[in-house]
């Protein structure tokens, strides 16, 4: 947090992650429409692979669970965001698997909808943490 009682240090914490999430998604779209990229574009998937997991992870152990704590009321808009995670999983392992037999068009499909399933998902969650924010300075 970026002070004791302003809150916004969390919510620019998750906002940069997903600046960066952005950036590699734009990075994946990119090498998946180059039609000689299936090389470059496994490499892309392989580095969003590992930087969204890792944000997923944070979400689950630390990001929802302390929200969740301080604020029972959040817990269904939680939740929600949270069952959307196996999805993002299991679109991103459906990418590599085409991409591995290089059917670059059905890869194209699985990423479109990654990419658009994950902007909601950031939506979502930046409303979240921006209303926690007013809420916290509206009590100080």
């Amino acid at each position: 947090m970026s002070t004791a009682t302003d809150g916004t240090g969390s919510r620019q914490s998750v906002i940069v992650e997903h600046k960066r999430l952005r950036s590699l998604l734009g990075e994946t779209r990119d090498a998946l429409a180059r039609r000689d990229g299936s090389s470059a574009a496994r490499e892309c998937v392989n580095e969003l692979r590992a930087a969204l997991e890792a944000h997923l992870e944070q979400e689950e152990s630390l990001y929802y669970p302390t929200i969740w704590a301080l604020r029972p009321s959040l817990k269904r808009p939680l939740m929600s965001l949270v069952s959307s995670h196996p999805g993002f999983r299991s679109r991103l392992d459906a990418l590599a698997e085409a991409l591995e037999v290089e059917d670059l068009e059905r890869a194209r499909a699985q990423f479109e909808e990654l990419a658009d399933s994950f902007d909601e998902h950031e939506r979502a969650e930046e409303e979240m943490l921006r209303s926690l924010d007013e809420e916290i300075s509206a009590v100080s």
